[in-house]
């Protein structure tokens, strides 16, 4: 499905809606985008108010929603969204925080899912994200942690394989899928 970035994804796997109407798959798959770091600090709300990305603090590694103000809904009627800035000192640990999280709320109804988060590759000079041992830690606590660029080759940096220079096209999937359905 199509989501927001790591908030949007934590606050639909918190809803019981969400396991009740969908059976267990053997994977679910995130598609983690650099830029989805940068989606934190803001609430979120979709046209006719469908869906909604919650803000979140980490409090004892914990993520707790915050709740929007009357003013944030007041707002969105004048500019769609509303952004909160924050500043994350802690990229990796923030990161890590949010995928532990939801794959200790996926495991409370389906025990046999497999969280599995495919990086997709950094445009340069934006995060030195593979630099950090968060993945090594992820992996350690069980999550599937895989590399887009392993699977499509160095090709997969071409304007072509991104939509808008985060997303993936659909050209970029046809070169990823062989290999992860064969990994998986």
């Amino acid at each position: 499905g199509s989501g927001w970035g790591l908030s949007h994804f934590l606050y639909q796997i918190r809803k019981e809606y969400f396991f009740k109407n969908h059976r267990e798959p053997e994977y679910i798959i995130y598609v983690f985008l650099y830029e989805h770091f940068n989606r934190l600090g803001r609430f979120k709300i979709s046209p006719l108010f469908r869906d909604f990305q919650p803000e979140y603090k980490i409090k004892n590694n914990t993520l707790y929603e915050i709740k929007p103000k009357l003013i944030d809904y007041t707002a969105f009627a004048f500019t769609v969204q509303m952004h909160r800035k924050k500043q994350y000192k802690d990229f990796p640990k923030t990161i890590k925080t949010y995928f532990l999280e939801t794959a200790k709320e996926i495991k409370k109804h389906w025990k046999n899912t497999k969280l599995v988060i495919l990086k997709y590759p950094v445009i340069e000079g934006i995060y030195d994200y593979d630099s950090s041992s968060m993945w090594q830690e992820l992996k350690n606590e069980g999550i599937i942690v895989l590399d887009a660029a392993e699977y499509a080759g160095e090709k997969i940096l071409e304007p072509e394989y991104k939509i808008d220079g985060f997303h993936p096209s659909a050209e970029a999937w046809d070169l990823i899928l062989p290999g992860l359905i064969s990994e998986l």
